[in-house]
């Protein structure tokens, strides 16, 4: 009766050991929380293929406890039909190599090990189904690209050690509701967060001198930004097409800032700059450097239907009035010697213009200075300096006539 019962003993428990190693028969450990564990890049790409397909919202958490990435993109990650969460917690990496994850699709989530010290150029670029991103306190570089177009990233918390948010590092982040640029930051680069139409602010450390080209461009919740006094160079187009921003404060330490900065802000009325700054100036709004002798860049918001250029300006730069779709009017005085490529391209209720001095040939740009054909009616009685007056034109038209 005894070796009955122990006989039935052995056989219960070889029973629950076999059903164990059934269920782990696809080369990851598997445990009841839906939880796989691999220890090479072998096993994992074994696991996937093996795995059945699911869904975004019921991703496989994999647990990667590795020593090497080397090779990790691989042709599988890219399958949309089969949806991870990476957890490399156990691992004793410290670095993501350039393009480690890039276009990996089905990725919703990677949690990296605190021996990270350095995520490479486009690491996780095009993983846009990735929600959330731990990035370890040891970080202190975070490559080019490295997260662009992840367009369900959330939130990114970037570490202190952190202190060049290196180019298009966010860009096209469009679901990025929140983001910490950390007080070590000196640069911003260029596009970094360009596209990110959820940011709607953003604080830009004291210690930051450079915001490079195209840095917040496209961020179009964005309603206002403050730009500290340490910071020395704005790029071109640095808050480009950002609809919502309604004007910005210049400091003193600003000594350049580059062209279209605010193109495309079509509610942006005002550029204020501090009185103490040696480069640039203001008046009512628009920007002029610190002589007022060059007309930089009159925001396009600005409810004024007539604007008079003031008499100290001889030169206009590039795309300055562009876009200001409620000036129907303008006056240049006799002290403008120069026009540039698309000053005042696409002021479609620009009708009435009025040149009461004459502009070399040579320093009035061809390239869209105007809507229609005015430049060449301004020469056409003497092509070497042009014919003072008013010129008009009907709405929608492209044909001035001289007054």
């Amino acid at each position: 009766m005894i070796k009955t019962i122990n006989l039935k003993i052995i056989l219960f428990f070889t029973l629950i050991i076999f059903s164990f190693i059934a269920c782990n028969e696809d080369d990851g450990i598997y445990n009841k929380s839906g939880v796989y564990t691999v220890y090479s890049i072998d096993e994992l790409e074994i696991l996937l293929n093996k795995l059945p397909a699911n869904t975004a919202g019921k991703p496989y958490t994999i647990l990667l406890n590795i020593n090497d990435l080397t090779g990790i993109s691989l042709p599988v990650l890219k399958n949309t039909n089969k949806f991870i969460n990476f957890d490399l917690s156990g691992s004793t990496i410290t670095g993501i190599e350039n393009r480690g994850f890039q276009n990996c699709y089905n990725i919703t989530g990677v949690t990296l090990p605190d021996s990270i010290t350095s995520i490479g150029e486009c690491a996780f670029n095009g993983c846009t189904s990735i929600i959330s991103v731990n990035i370890p306190n040891n970080v202190t570089s975070i490559g080019e690209m490295a997260f662009a177009v992840c367009y369900k990233l959330e939130s990114i918390n970037i570490p202190h050690g952190i202190t060049i948010i290196e180019n298009g590092v966010f860009q096209s982040c469009k679901s990025l509701t929140s983001i910490n640029i950390p007080n070590n930051v000196t640069n911003i680069g260029d596009f970094a967060l360009f596209g990110c139409v959820g940011l709607t602010s953003i604080t830009i450390p004291n210690n930051v001198r450079n915001i490079g080209k195209g840095a917040f461009a496209v961020c179009t919740n964005l309603t206002g930004i403050t730009i500290p006094n340490s910071v020395a160079s704005i790029g071109e187009m640095a808050f480009s097409n950002c609809t919502n921003i309604t004007s910005i404060n210049i400091p003193n330490s600003v000594t350049y800032i580059g062209d279209t900065v605010f193109n495309e802000c079509k509610n942006f009325y005002a550029i204020n700059v501090d009185e103490d700054n040696a480069v640039y100036s203001s008046t009512n709004g628009v920007l002029y450097n610190k002589d007022k002798t060059t007309l930089l860049s009159y925001p396009q918001g600005k409810t004024d239907s007539v604007f008079p250029i003031p008499n100290s300006v001889t030169a206009i730069e590039y795309a300055a009035f562009a876009r200001c779709t409620n000036l129907t009017s303008v006056i240049l005085p006799n002290s403008i010697a120069g026009i540039g490529d698309q000053a005042f391209a696409d002021c479609a209720a620009l009708t009435n213009v009025t040149f009461q001095g004459t502009i070399p040939l040579d320093n009035f740009s061809y390239k869209d200075s105007f809507p229609g054909g005015l430049r060449d009616k301004f020469y056409k009685d003497d092509a070497e300096n042009g014919t003072p007056g008013t010129y008009t034109r009907e709405a929608g038209s492209m044909t001035w006539i001289k007054q």
